[in-house]
């Protein structure tokens, strides 16, 4: 149905319009996953960070309060000004770079961050092994990646619907899968709670 496809754009996968704005311009949804994801990738003053998906900046801003540099791309126009807008210092001091565009072909150069970080996110990528293999290019060597997402759940499907039917969900097996193939090891990969959380190295040699 197509005003479905459209409402969970709006609301969930692309988010636009004053809907999505209010529902994500201070994402308090997410602040459990936001708080793992930050407690996992233990960012350093020095280092460079991308978020993939970055939503109205919230857990970016986070992240900036410990790296150096950070950049961001998300498919929603209407996202990334909210995420100007609450990141515009950082913006004005160059510490932050924001893109739009798409998460299967990330517009940066061959190791060129220290971390990557996705959140509330992956379950709506299209092609998950094609970014995975993107953001394994874009880390430096001995970098790291820490994804917050969603495994299959039955209560999860009963408490998101409608949104369940657009999500893909991997289990631990399936996630392990994706990131190894994608050239990354030392992966662990969790369940808490109604999340998934996901970590894995560049290591080299």
């Amino acid at each position: 149905m197509k005003w479905l496809e459209k409402f969970i754009d709006m609301t969930a996968r692309q988010p636009s319009g004053w809907i999505g704005k209010k529902l994500y311009k201070n994402a308090p949804n997410h602040r459990e996953g936001f708080e793992l994801l930050k407690d996992k990738i233990k960012l350093q003053s020095h280092e460079n960070v991308l978020e993939v998906g970055c939503g109205a900046g919230v857990l970016l801003e986070e992240l900036l309060e410990k790296a150096d540099h950070a950049a961001a791309i998300d498919h929603s126009q209407d996202m990334l000004q909210l995420a100007k807008v609450r990141n515009q210092h950082a913006i004005d001091k160059k510490r932050l770079t924001l893109k739009l565009g798409d998460v299967h072909t990330l517009p940066w150069p061959d190791n060129y961050f220290d971390a990557i970080a996705s959140s509330h996110m992956f379950f709506f990528v299209e092609h998950p092994e094609k970014m995975l293999t993107e953001a394994y290019r874009v880390l430096k060597p001995n970098g790291r990646i820490v994804i917050v997402t969603m495994p299959p759940n039955k209560l999860a499907r009963y408490l998101f619907f409608p949104y369940a039917k657009a999500m893909r969900c991997y289990d631990k097996k399936q996630m392990i899968a994706l990131l190894t193939s994608s050239g990354f090891n030392n992966v662990e990969v969790n369940e808490i709670s109604l999340m998934q959380l996901a970590c894995a190295k560049k290591t080299i040699g």
